[in-house]
């Protein structure tokens, strides 16, 4: 969950966007903007972001359903919509690892 004037989201892209180049055949990452379509298109197109990324501005619920507290917020949700384990603000390098290994225990249940 980004937001597209937030300096710590901006930090947190590439480390985004190298998961999403490493893990592409395991699992989908989706960025989630909390802000308007039009804002959210013009910072993807100055981005070389590298994974999809919707906004969530007119879908309310969002925030509240997934208890959003700040931004930037990685979420990693199994393949049941379940979510895993949720870590806000910039990820540190034991944060990276965690969700590495998380998301790669969850991939060994799945197959």
């Amino acid at each position: 969950v980004l937001s597209t004037t937030c300096p710590h989201c901006e930090k947190t892209l590439p480390i985004w966007k190298s998961i999403a180049q490493n893990n592409n055949d395991n699992c989908d990452i989706i960025g989630i903007s909390i802000h308007s379509l039009d804002e959210t298109k013009k910072y993807i197109a100055s981005k070389d972001v590298g994974f999809y990324v919707v906004s969530a501005m007119s879908d309310t619920s969002f925030s509240r359903k997934y208890k959003i507290s700040g931004v930037p917020e990685t979420i990693l949700i199994d393949g049941n919509g379940i979510v895993e384990k949720a870590w806000v603000g910039e990820l540190t390098n034991e944060q990276i690892k965690e969700l590495e290994n998380l998301m790669n225990a969850s991939m060994a249940l799945s197959n």
